[in-house]
């Protein structure tokens, strides 16, 4: 079973990820840190919930 991020965006609008594997979930002194690998996006780096880098749109 896959676990899903959900990230808002605006009002009325969000974004949302399942975690089809978790590679590090941690929590440092300033940040909750994620890396999780997505079928679609690949791998993922979230901090405090909001994707910061995907493999997917690592071209960008």
């Amino acid at each position: 079973m896959s676990k899903n991020s959900v990230e808002i965006l605006h009002a009325g609008y969000a974004q949302s990820l399942s975690f089809d594997e978790v590679l590090y979930d941690n929590t440092s002194n300033l940040h909750h840190i994620q890396v999780f690998e997505n079928r679609r996006f690949g791998r993922v780096l979230a901090l405090d919930g909001v994707v910061k880098t995907s493999q997917g749109d690592e071209f960008i």
